[in-house]
């Protein structure tokens, strides 16, 4: 069962308008960069985005916590791999929902910023019902240049795959111009109501390369 716990401290990174991530505790080792013991800083910004294209998203956000020069590099990402699981850490069986996607959709919204070119998006995240949080995160997949954008929806545990279904059926009417432009879905553990969802699904994203389903089933034939 998924118990609804949040404390002082997560409710103001909720609140704060920088990416959803626990580097609080970064800062007490700041490299002196007077003293020229920063050599890495001196580094061309391409070397630098090189080195945390390496890291997952939650450490290169750490990273760029340890000097100034490298705040901005993690939004300048090519390749940005958005998993729930990686960006807000929680324990599998005992979180809260809304809790963890309002987290996540602000940091989606920190790096996506517009400007930007991406080679690659990847977002995996859980379908809480279709609110301010999936449409946000519609609207950055929609708004955001990228050559391949990859969705992996995440099944949590107090939702019944029937439920899933539907939700991803009402995620996929409030955000078309999204899905037109995902070229791969990874769906797990959903119950299609009827084949004419998945139907719809295909129609609808118009760039998709890859549908992987696993462990998905139609409650009635495709017609």
């Amino acid at each position: 069962m998924v118990r609804s716990r949040i404390s002082p401290s997560r409710r103001a990174f909720m609140e704060s308008d920088r990416p959803c991530l626990d580097i609080k505790d970064v800062g007490r080792n700041r490299v002196n960069c007077s003293d020229g013991g920063d050599r890495i800083s001196a580094l061309p910004d391409d070397i630098l985005l090189n080195i945390l294209q390496c890291l997952d998203l939650r450490t290169a956000v750490r990273a760029g916590a340890m000097a100034r020069r490298w705040r901005r590099l993690p939004c300048m990402l090519p390749d940005l791999d958005m998993d729930v699981a990686t960006m807000v850490p929680h324990h599998r069986l005992n979180f809260s929902l809304d809790c963890v996607m309002a987290r996540y959709t602000n940091s989606v919204k920190w790096f996506l910023l517009p400007t930007h070119h991406r080679t690659s998006l990847r977002f995996a995240f859980y379908l809480a019902e279709v609110d301010p949080c999936l449409r946000s995160i519609g609207g950055a997949i929609a708004a955001t240049p990228a050559d391949r954008l990859e969705l992996t929806v995440r099944t949590a545990y107090d939702v019944e795959f029937a439920e899933y279904g539907q939700r991803f059926a009402s995620f996929l009417a409030a955000c078309p111009t999204a899905f037109a432009r995902l070229t791969t879905i990874t769906l797990q553990d959903f119950v299609f109501t009827t084949g004419s969802e998945i139907a719809a699904l295909l129609d609808a994203c118009h760039s998709l390369e890859l549908l992987s389903l696993t462990k998905c089933r139609c409650r009635a034939s495709v017609a």
